[in-house]
């Protein structure tokens, strides 16, 4: 180390009168690693903070210290365990230090907990690393960039590249689209980790949630809310199935509205058709006057496997008498998602 050609005339650092300068260090970084250094006994050596563990790691990392590097992140990652280290210290080391083991856990604890980022905590750790900053009604929510979809990169996009919008939390960007309960019924479902499962919400908060992901366009989060929310919309009224297709624009819900209103005996009423509109109210009464007319078989009921059981007039049924109507609804335009 002291022959390498950065550290000057061949003299330096041979005597007390003619030191090396390490001008890229702390006095403290240099303590932290020579206490770890000249520890006697390595394996019990006395209890250290983690800002000196950090100095030691980075100092052993630079100069290539590989054994003692070892046994510090070693060390490190039983504190990181047992708790109380926090996730923003925890990814200053790892990004400094090449730990890429503590990099992921500690984003990951930044998503799950449900206050926002503070602005100190932004500055720390950079807009690099953190996604734009976005303002739901009073609310300011941050989603790291690994997670945001591409609507949500692109809404911050602005004709000056130096300024972009969302670029701090002392600047986000306004999404007016969506309300605060939407934003973390989404979230909730976002974050929802593998280890601890769905998030426990209730009909509604999903139906806030899927509309977030719609509006946000996060396609592999809606899709998964999507087959979640089939069961619950099944067991809605024709109205606020179609209210809900509409908002979330999922076409097939759409088509089980349609398909209650065309089979039902009761007539359309006038509320609802002021809610669906003169030009699909018209196309539904035409649709139930064939069916009227024709005598229609009853639902032959869906099931599979070797012990089939039918369960009969379930929504999006695929037997031949539901399926009739279903293709008389899908053969109108007016009943379409386009429209």
């Amino acid at each position: 180390m002291l022959d390498d050609e950065h550290l000057g005339g061949s003299g330096e650092g041979k005597s007390d009168e003619d030191p090396i300068a390490l001008g890229s260090i702390t006095t403290f970084e240099m303590e932290s690693f020579v206490d770890v250094l000249d520890a006697r006994i390595f394996d019990k050596e006395g209890k250290r903070e983690w800002k000196q563990l950090a100095a030691a790691l980075h100092l052993s990392t630079m100069w290539e210290f590989e054994q003692v590097r070892a046994r510090l992140i070693k060390d490190m990652s039983l504190i990181i365990d047992n708790g109380g280290i926090d996730p923003l210290d925890r990814i200053e080391v790892s990004i400094q230090c090449r730990v890429s083991d503590w990099l992921y856990p500690a984003y990951q604890e930044l998503c799950d907990r449900t206050e926002p980022l503070t602005t100190e905590e932004a500055k720390r750790l950079g807009m690099d690393r953190l996604a734009a900053v976005y303002r739901v009604d009073s609310t300011v929510y941050s989603i790291p960039l690994r997670l945001a979809s591409q609507h949500l990169v692109d809404l911050t996009k602005a004709a000056d590249p130096n300024k972009p919008l969302g670029g701090s939390l002392d600047d986000p960007l306004p999404l007016k689209q969506v309300s605060r309960h939407e934003m973390e019924s989404f979230l909730k479902v976002m974050n929802a980790s593998w280890i601890d499962g769905k998030p426990g919400l209730g009909g509604v908060s999903w139906a806030r949630a899927l509309y977030a992901a719609t509006t946000l366009e996060f396609q592999p989060c809606r899709t998964r809310i999507i087959a979640e929310l089939e069961h619950t919309v099944r067991k809605l009224d024709a109205l606020p199935m179609f209210e809900l297709a509409v908002r979330c624009q999922v076409g097939e819900w759409r088509s089980w509205a349609f398909q209650k209103l065309c089979e039902r005996s009761e007539s359309l009423n006038a509320d609802e058709g002021r809610i669906l509109g003169v030009e699909i109210t018209m196309t539904i009464c035409g649709i139930r006057e064939k069916l009227a007319r024709r005598a229609r078989s009853p639902c032959q009921g869906i099931g599979s496997g070797p012990n089939w059981w039918p369960m009969k007039n379930v929504l999006g049924c695929t037997c031949v008498a539901c399926s009739y109507v279903l293709a008389l609804i899908k053969a109108e335009k007016p009943l379409t998602l386009d429209n």
